[in-house]
């Protein structure tokens, strides 16, 4: 999960996944409204092949809101 810019919000939760092929994005956000206060809930979910990470195995978010501003990432929901 991370920020990415809203022109309302300022803000809001997106996710970022990885080799999720096949899925019902709908049912997913269907399961997570179950669990997950409403604004914790994904407004976009994108699909990466890999994350970039550190040296030390950490994600690389800015590197992520980067990648999803350029359309490098296919969002999916």
């Amino acid at each position: 999960m991370l920020a990415v810019p809203d022109a309302r919000l300022d803000e809001v939760p997106a996710a970022v996944v990885v080799g999720a092929n096949g899925v019902e994005w709908s049912g997913v956000v269907d399961q997570l409204r179950q669990r997950l206060a409403g604004f914790k809930i994904p407004r976009a979910i994108y699909k990466a092949t890999e994350l970039p990470v550190t040296a030390t195995n950490r994600v690389q978010r800015a590197t992520l809101r980067e990648w999803i501003a350029s359309g490098r990432l296919e969002r999916v929901l």
